[in-house]
């Protein structure tokens, strides 16, 4: 039973040093680094099993030997200025001292025996060194947590008050060196047992009220900051729930809907069930094929999860087109917001979804010509300008529809119109969804195909030739539209949208100049 104990008592008092060397080399660097940590908390562990037999003759001694210890590794292994040697140097011997006051105090009221009994005692006091021991380690990792390491990086802002700090650690360590004098008592005395409780709760008290001093205040302000913060994220959330089509709440790692929201009505039908099972039964076969890739990797639960991480809150949002019951497509957009709750493993998703039709409506009425539904002059320049910023190769058709003066003079402009929108159509048909094709105006056409991968630039001019001759005839008036073409391929000494389009617009004078219904290649 005794070598149990020891062992345990061993182990203990070397996991708290260990944890603790470990926690101020987070702020502060350790010579040696890990091997150093290693020897010194062996050597605790040793030193703390050699008392034992000290601490039965002069409990003073033993506890000022323990205090020494910790406050030598640090003053000669931990790079930091005298100051802050001194204040985590006296940390860890109040802790030891007073929760050893506190520990031995309460066995003692418990088994009625004397602290000089405890100490004889090799089994009992092992156990209450022991548990001392488990307690410190535990304090050292809730310190971890609740401080943080940036308030101990406080510290070191205020010398001033760290002045102030180390004497009050001075002061606490003299008392309760003093106090454990009490020990040596033979006789057991409730008075005695109560005064022990009380100084050593007293002087936790006056220590931590030394670092409140420090850091206190910057917890405060912190505090402060995060509950508005948060005031402001609730206020912002509900706010988007009242306007917001869909809202639903998720609980990322049993996947279960926690709240849904459909138009401000609470639809509790819902609640319980599994998340991505029920947004595939809603959304199955509705999403436009060009957003589906997209929207099932940013909607699945993994996608979620990796997102989180440690106290951050993710942001991010997916576009979508959805299929109504007519058949047409609406815009919309999911808000997710992905956050992990205090420092459990529990995270939790809410996803906000959003009509924007009318918003990419004007952004389309911004970049698309409403006539035709092709890119309007100033988009059109601007893809093609992206485009030969980060590639050099593609191929400028300039196309010109021939007569349509004459569709607007003779069949008026409605006539007019309807030839725009299928010349359009034809364009959109020949070339690729990947191609820039855009009205510059009137009856001028422009194409950039963007991939010069098979594409046969003759082939692609004949066929817009032979696409867009059509004769229209009204009231025995007929009058035959074609298509003149001016064609330019980028090379290494055309390569901005500027020359393209002169040497593309002089090819398509020339095609005029033919006798239109043809095209003209100019190659430098």
């Amino acid at each position: 039973m005794t070598s149990v104990l020891m062992c345990l008592m061993v182990a203990a008092f070397f996991i708290q040093n260990f944890l603790l060397l470990k926690f101020i080399s987070k702020m502060f660097y350790i010579k040696g680094d890990i091997v150093s940590i290693i020897i010194l908390s062996a050597t605790a562990a040793g030193i703390n099993l050699v008392l034992r037999f000290v601490f039965m003759t002069s409990s003073p001694v033993a506890y000022m030997a323990l205090t020494l210890f910790h406050f030598f590794q640090v003053a000669l292994f931990v790079e930091t200025d005298i100051l802050t040697k001194i204040t985590f140097g006296l940390m860890t011997p109040i802790h030891l001292m007073a929760n050893s006051f506190i520990i031995n105090s309460i066995v003692a009221l418990v088994t009625k025996y004397t602290y000089y009994d405890l100490f004889n005692d090799t089994n009992l006091f092992m156990m209450v060194r022991t548990s001392n021991a488990i307690t410190l380690a535990l304090l050292i990792y809730l310190l971890s947590k609740v401080f943080g390491l940036k308030y101990f990086d406080e510290l070191k802002k205020y010398p001033q008050r760290m002045k102030i700090c180390v004497m009050l650690e001075i002061l606490v360590v003299t008392n309760l060196l003093g106090a454990s004098s009490m020990f040596v008592s033979l006789e057991f005395s409730y008075t005695v047992i109560i005064h022990m409780l009380v100084v050593a709760i007293s002087m936790l008290g006056f220590f931590y009220l030394g670092m409140f001093m420090l850091v206190g205040f910057k917890m405060l302000d912190d505090y402060k900051i995060y509950t508005h913060s948060k005031l402001l994220e609730n206020m912002y959330r509900n706010l988007l729930i009242e306007k917001s089509e869909r809202t639903i709440e998720i609980d990322c790692r049993s996947g279960r809907v926690l709240n849904y929201m459909y138009k401000g009505e609470a639809k509790k039908a819902f609640v319980g069930q599994h998340y991505e099972s029920l947004l595939q039964d809603i959304m199955h076969g509705k999403i436009h094929p060009a957003e589906k890739d997209s929207f099932v990797s940013k909607h699945k639960l993994s996608y979620m999860s990796i997102l989180c991480s440690d106290d951050i809150t993710s942001f991010y949002e997916c576009e979508y087109r959805l299929q109504s019951d007519d058949g047409s497509y609406t815009w919309y957009k999911d808000l997710i917001s992905v956050y992990r709750e205090g420092n459990s493993n529990n995270i939790k998703a809410v996803m906000v979804t959003n009509n924007i039709q009318s918003s990419k409506n004007l952004e389309i009425s911004a970049t698309v010509d409403g006539l035709s539904g092709l890119y309007n002059k100033s988009t059109t320049e601007g893809l093609i300008n992206d485009h030969l910023q980060e590639y050099k190769w593609g191929v400028l058709f300039m196309i010109d529809v021939d007569n349509f003066k004459s569709i607007n003079d003779n069949f008026g402009h409605d006539i007019g119109d309807e030839v725009i929108k299928e010349v359009a159509a034809k364009l959109t048909y020949i070339f690729k969804p990947e191609d820039i094709i855009g009205r510059m105006g009137g009856d001028e056409f422009m194409v950039f195909v963007t991939s010069l991968g098979n594409v046969d630039i003759n082939d692609r001019a004949n066929q817009i030739c032979d696409s867009i001759r059509k004769t229209y005839s009204i009231n025995d008036i007929s009058v035959t539209i074609s298509a003149s073409i001016g064609i330019c391929e980028v090379s290494e000494f055309i390569c901005s949208f500027v020359d393209l389009y002169k040497i593309a617009d002089t090819a398509l004078y020339e095609s005029k100049s033919r006798g239109k219904n043809t095209y003209t290649i100019r190659q430098i």
